[in-house]
C-alpha cells in the first residue's frame, strides 16, 4: 500500500488551496473516524494541523478529538482542537482532571472564512498557531497516550464507548489534515499553509487531503478519507454524500468555491460506460474532450488498486481490470491537478 501511495503522489503536482475540494460537515452528526494506532499516541513531540471554514458562530464545535476509552464522566489522555462559544480556538491537553492545559487563540473565528490551525508539542512546551502565527504557548508535562479512535468534526459522548454518538459537531468545511510525530517549526507551518505537501515528508504519520469526490455530486460510495502518507484511511460516518444540498452542498464533498462552480468545467461527464459489470476491460466515453493526467482505481475499502497514466487530451478511455479481484471499484481522474470521482464499475 505504501508503494501505491508513493506512485499516486508522484503523479499529482503541488498546488494551492484554491484549486482543491474539501469535505463539508453538517453540524448535526457528521464525523470522520481514524482508528487508533501506536503512531497516534501523542506520547512525545507532535504537530496536528488542518484548515477549516465554519458556517455558524456562538456555539462550541470540535474540530478533532482523541482520548482514552474509559468509564466515567470525565475524559482522560485527551487531545482536542475546539472552537468555543466565544468563537476562539482552544487547544485541549488533558491527562486527568488535575493535569489540564488549555490554550486559547486571540483570533476570533468568523463565519465563512478559511483558517489554518496547528497544535504543536515540543518537549514540555505546547503551542497554538492560527494562520501560521503563534497565538498562545504553555507548559504540559502529562501523557496523552490513549486507546480511543480520533474523531474529526466532533467529540464523543460516552468515554467507555468509542462508537458513541457525536457531541459538539462541526458545521462547515475541513481540509488538509496533517498529523506529525515531530514538532513543526513556525516557518515550516507558515510556509505550507497554502500548499499541499507530497506525503512522504519526515515525521508525517497521516495526511488527509479531503479532495475526493465530485463537487456536490452523488458520492455515496466514497465513504473513506484517503491517507496520502501511509494508506491508513479514515471512515466517513453519517455523511449524506448525495446531491447539492445548498451552496455549499451539505454533508458532501465540495469544490473550494462552494457548490456547483467553475470546477465543473474541468470535470468530464460519462456518456457511456460498457460493459459494466465486466470481466476484464471497461470503456468510458466522455461528454467532451479533456486533458487527463491519470486514472486511479480504488476498491470500496479505499485501497489504491490501479494507476493508469494518460497525460493527453482524451474523449474516451479503456481500462484493463485483468488481475484485479472481483468486486466493486471507484474510478478517479487527475484533471487540472485535481482528483475527481468519475464512475463506479463492477468486476465479476
Amino acid at each position: 500500500m505504501k508503494y501505491n501511495t508513493l506512485l499516486i503522489l508522484a503523479l499529482i503536482s503541488t498546488f494551492s488551496y484554491g484549486q482543491v475540494n474539501y469535505l463539508n460537515f453538517d453540524g448535526a452528526n457528521d464525523f470522520v473516524e481514524i482508528q487508533h494506532h501506536a503512531d497516534l499516541n501523542f506520547d512525545g513531540d507532535f504537530t496536528v494541523e488542518m484548515k477549516f471554514k465554519r458556517e455558524r458562530d456562538g456555539i462550541r464545535e470540535d474540530l478533532m478529538d482523541k482520548k482514552k476509552i474509559a468509564a466515567g464522566t470525565s475524559s482522560y489522555n485527551d487531545l482536542a482542537i475546539t472552537i468555543n462559544s466565544s468563537d476562539r480556538i482552544v487547544l485541549w491537553f488533558k491527562e486527568s482532571d488535575m493535569n489540564l492545559v488549555l490554550l486559547t487563540s486571540t483570533t476570533i473565528i468568523e463565519v465563512g472564512e478559511w483558517y489554518h490551525v496547528a497544535s504543536v508539542r515540543e518537549g514540555s512546551t505546547v503551542r497554538l498557531y492560527v494562520n501560521g502565527v503563534l497565538e498562545a504557548t504553555g507548559s504540559f508535562f502529562g501523557n496523552l497516550v490513549s486507546n480511543g479512535p480520533m474523531r474529526i468534526g466532533s467529540n464523543r459522548t460516552i468515554n467507555a464507548d468509542p462508537n458513541s454518538s457525536p457531541i459538539f459537531p462541526f458545521d462547515g468545511g475541513i481540509d488538509e489534515i496533517r498529523i506529525w510525530s515531530i514538532a513543526r517549526s513556525s516557518d515550516q507551518i507558515f510556509d505550507y499553509i497554502n500548499e499541499e505537501i507530497s506525503g512522504d515528508e519526515l515525521g508525517l504519520e497521516r495526511y488527509y487531503k479531503l479532495n475526493q469526490g465530485f463537487p456536490c455530486g452523488d458520492n455515496m460510495d466514497i465513504t473513506y478519507a484517503i491517507d496520502f502518507a501511509h494508506g491508513i484511511n479514515g471512515t466517513l460516518i453519517n455523511f449524506a454524500l448525495s446531491g447539492s444540498g445548498g451552496d455549499p452542498c451539505t454533508s458532501n464533498w465540495v469544490g473550494r468555491n462552494g457548490g456547483q462552480n467553475d470546477l465543473n468545467e474541468f470535470t468530464p461527464g460519462v456518456l457511456r460506460m460498457y460493459p459494466n459489470p465486466t470481466q476484464s476491460r471497461v470503456i468510458l466515453i466522455f461528454d467532451r474532450e479533456f486533458n487527463c493526467e491519470s486514472f486511479y482505481l480504488y476498491d470500496t475499502a479505499g485501497n489504491l488498486c490501479l494507476i493508469h497514466k494518460v497525460g493527453s487530451l482524451i474523449s474516451e478511455m479503456e481500462i484493463d481490470l485483468v488481475g484485479l479481484s472481483d468486486g466493486q471499484y471507484l474510478i478517479f481522474s487527475s484533471t487540472n491537478e485535481q482528483l475527481y470521482f468519475i464512475a463506479e464499475i463492477q468486476k465479476y
